[in-house]
């Protein structure tokens, strides 16, 4: 026969299953709010266009692109970018610099130094 009273296991297992769900439940409650605010965060924050620094870019871009007399005795004057850098790798580039120049010459036979093997120093 079993005696009348609390049962031990049974309050100690019921205890146990309701300390997983409240603890499932505040897991889950955090992850929704961590979401959420990440969610407000972009939309606030990524999402919003900065016209302060949309106009700092314009501007910047329309001195960069413009055309300009900078010192009219001196005959400087501003260009746009794209321009100045096309004109800087034209002539910087091999070809230009070759124009005009001998080929090297081969050294004689005699004088020729012995060809370096890869690891013999």
């Amino acid at each position: 026969m079993e005696k009348e009273g609390v049962k031990t296991a049974e309050v100690i297992i019921s205890a146990l299953v309701f300390s997983v769900a409240l603890l499932v439940t505040i897991i889950a409650t955090f992850a929704a709010y961590r979401y959420a605010e990440t969610a407000e965060t972009r939309a606030k924050v990524y999402a919003a266009p900065n016209e302060w620094l949309e106009s700092i870019l314009a501007a910047q871009q329309a001195e960069l692109s413009g055309y300009k007399i900078l010192d009219a005795k001196a005959g400087t004057a501003q260009i746009p970018i794209d321009d100045a850098i096309s004109i800087v790798a034209g002539e910087n580039s091999l070809g230009s610099r070759m124009a005009g120049l001998d080929p090297p010459r081969m050294p004689e036979p005699d004088s020729a130094p012995a060809p370096r093997v890869r690891g013999n120093r």
